[in-house]
């Protein structure tokens, strides 16, 4: 089994099963990843369904996505302010925009937004603001003219891609020469991530496939085209009974379980928290000429 990113071919580490996969590292590059066998575009309508953005526990994903907007959009009025240091106006892409939180505010700051996600639910929500700037697809059927876009945004989406460097040449073509792409995701490599080993709340199959370290989400950027200009660790904002939903269901947590039941519907549940664990990084790139 070769490398999903180095595509070498030295045997893969086993790490341990998580959520009934097997996680292997490449002792090449470093990169984290188990054997995805179903069909993509199947697996991406029955994961994302409204349950992801409503707390089924089995997807293993939000609280409630509507009542956690505004934390969700504190922690992206802190991207925002990042990205603005590069670009301050021009044509926004939001890849995996779910209900269109970002582009709220981009649109508010000047941009001109449009946004893309698989979900069907997250769509139909998106649209109610956005309308046929918005819609149903997933990154490997981007449509645009080539050179449209002056900034595209991938906030925690870059882990659930099944071919991440095919993906981003197609991020590439649609993007204009020197323009701005910035991505969020975790840092397997971190300190918080090897103390948590398989708890870790990144460490979430199926809907995350690949899991990057510093060096090689640098690594796969410099090989499609893009220049690293800036790698930043953030912290987010984010309600306690978020925090113990992933604990009790990512981190299998059980006392994390019982917390959760007891505040979840309560003022406690809202009470807001900032996590800084330094295993979440922020990388903006330039696409070269």
């Amino acid at each position: 089994m070769a490398c999903n990113l180095c595509s070498s071919n030295r045997p893969l580490k086993k790490l341990f099963i998580k959520n009934k996969y097997l996680l292997r590292q490449c002792s090449n590059c470093g990169l984290v990843s188990y054997s995805f066998k179903q069909n993509y575009d199947s697996f991406l309508e029955q994961q994302y369904r409204e349950g992801y953005f409503n707390g089924e526990e089995t997807l293993r994903s939000y609280y409630n996505y509507q009542k956690d907007k505004p934390m969700i959009v504190r922690n992206f009025r802190w991207y925002l302010k990042q990205i603005k240091k590069y670009k301050k106006k021009g044509k926004l892409l939001d890849i995996g925009c779910a209900y269109g939180y970002f582009l709220e505010l981009a649109r508010e700051s000047g941009f001109d937004c449009y946004g893309v996600d698989p979900s069907i639910y997250a769509i139909k929500e998106a649209k109610k603001k956005f309308g046929d700037h918005v819609e149903r697809k997933p990154l490997s059927r981007l449509s645009f003219l080539p050179k449209t876009f002056d900034l595209i945004t991938m906030f925690d989406v870059f882990e659930h891609l099944l071919e991440p460097q095919k993906d981003l040449e197609r991020v590439r073509s649609v993007i204009k020469d020197n323009g701005i792409l910035t991505i969020s995701t975790g840092d397997q490599g971190s300190t918080w991530a090897k103390m948590m080993g398989r708890k870790w709340t990144f460490y979430n199959p199926p809907q995350h496939i690949n899991y990057f370290n510093k060096d090689n989400i640098k690594m796969i950027l410099d090989q499609s085209g893009f220049e690293v200009i800036n790698l930043v660790k953030n912290g987010k904002w984010l309600y306690l009974r978020y925090v113990l939903h992933l604990a009790s269901t990512v981190g299998e947590g059980s006392f994390a379980k019982i917390l959760y039941s007891l505040v979840k519907n309560n003022f406690l549940g809202r009470a807001p928290l900032f996590l800084k664990l330094n295993d979440n990084m922020v990388i903006f790139a330039r696409k070269r000429k």
